[in-house]
């Protein structure tokens, strides 16, 4: 499985340092929850404007 890593700044490191604390999960759990929720918001909208073009098809 691919791996991904990147920075992030004080605030957000804050946020996930308390949704570990309150939730008791790890870091990379709530890492990948908060990455997925993101990225599926995004990932819809965008396929479906590039079938609407003709881009890709089913």
């Amino acid at each position: 499985m691919p791996q991904i890593n990147f920075r992030v700044d004080e605030k957000i490191n804050a946020f996930i340092n308390l949704k570990m604390k309150l939730e008791e999960k790890s870091r990379a759990s709530i890492g990948k929850e908060i990455f997925l929720k993101g990225l599926n918001n995004q990932m819809m909208p965008y396929l479906a404007g590039l079938y609407k073009k003709g881009k890709i098809s089913n």
